[in-house]
């Protein structure tokens, strides 16, 4: 009897430390979170092989917003300012230099503790946090070979809300809400100041990139108007959309890496005669590599109003925007070939004296 009851009290504690490491177990795997597989994915066929997720972090649809998150923050929350932001810091002595207070993520020794991070930290990352690894937040490369890859065009919602459709050469779709962004504890296209807004048409969306400028320090990529860009930077504190990708590279390789920046053909001879540029397309429209452009400019309802003039003359004008410059540019034609576009430009001139030719590039 004694025999037995001893062997009860061994099963028993054996039963006790194993259940105590299975909760340790538990308890391990929701700090570091494990890769998920119930997540689905978009193949655009990108030259990088990167796979965007078809929703945001927080999304129950295709269609939904998703959560908001401050940059290198992991969990939405309530109220966006810099005082409730993770990595600043209030000093007595100077509270209204924020941008001399951020904790982490800092570049310049006057602005901050120095670290030199030019990309989230993977514990920093709300998309690697919240959906598992390999999920993670797209560096600005990523949003860049999205802008200049794909064919974009603009979709407004029953509800009179807007989204945007990026179109790879493979014939997929990815779908993008325009979700703004949340300041203080509001979205900033329905109130502010307690006065009636639009309604969301525009898209923003982080980026794992940290920009060099210490007040905006954070790249992010936005859309509206159909003009993609991750040229941009924002206060870091506000709640942005995040849009999870996989990819065979870790976001600091892809930060590094040139894939989808250089040629991967020689140039035509009479290319050399052309200013060549990167382009993105407004619009939902389609370039050939040779045009003609009759305007450059900064101002969206200036360019706008150079096409339609065109238009009405029968040209089958576009507008493109140079990611580089930011410059829009106005294209009365586009073609395949040198012969045709130097043809027209010659035409051209006679009414726009400063036309010229321009090659995309990619």
């Amino acid at each position: 009897m004694k025999k037995h009851y001893i062997l009860l009290l061994m099963l028993v504690g054996t039963s006790f430390l194993h259940a105590q490491v299975r909760r340790a177990q538990v308890q391990q795997s929701t700090t570091t979170p494990e890769p998920t597989q119930n997540h689905e994915y978009v193949d655009l066929g990108l030259p990088s092989g990167t796979l965007w997720a078809t929703m945001n972090v927080g999304a129950s649809s295709l269609h939904d917003t998703g959560d908001y998150f401050a940059w290198g923050e992991t969990k939405p929350k309530k109220v966006y300012t810099w005082q409730t932001y993770k990595f600043w810091k209030k000093n007595p002595e100077n509270s209204w230099l924020h941008e001399d207070q951020m904790t982490k993520y800092c570049d310049r020794p006057n602005v901050g503790i120095l670290d030199n991070k030019k990309v989230l930290d993977a514990i920093d990352d709300a998309a690697t946090q919240n959906w598992g690894s390999p999920w993670h937040i797209p560096t600005k490369k990523q949003w860049e070979e999205l802008a200049y890859e794909c064919k974009w065009s603009e979709v407004e919602l029953a509800d009179g809300n807007k989204e945007v459709h990026a179109k790879g050469k493979n014939g997929n779709v990815l779908i993008l809400p325009c979700a703004e962004f949340m300041i203080e504890n509001y979205n900033w296209s329905t109130t502010f100041m307690g006065e009636l807004k639009n309604k969301r048409a525009q898209g923003r969306y982080w980026t794992s990139s940290f920009d060099d400028n210490p007040l905006y320090s954070c790249a992010l990529f936005t859309f509206g108007e159909l003009i993609p860009s991750a040229s941009h930077s924002d206060e870091r504190y506000k709640g942005l959309s995040v849009r999870p990708v996989r990819s065979k590279l870790s976001p600091a390789e892809l930060e590094v890496s040139t894939t989808t920046v250089t040629t991967t053909a020689p140039l035509p001879a009479d290319a050399q005669n052309c200013r060549q540029e990167r382009l993105i397309v407004m619009n939902g429209g389609t370039l050939n590599p040779y045009n003609v452009v009759c305007g450059s400019f900064d101002n969206i309802d200036e360019t706008n109003n150079l096409r339609k003039s065109l238009v009405a003359k029968k040209y089958s004008a576009q507008v493109a925007q140079n990611p580089e410059t930011g410059k829009y540019r106005v294209i009365a034609a586009s073609f395949d070939n040198y012969a045709s576009v130097v043809q027209v430009r010659d035409k051209l001139r006679s009414a726009y004296p400063n036309a010229w030719l321009l090659y995309r590039i990619y």
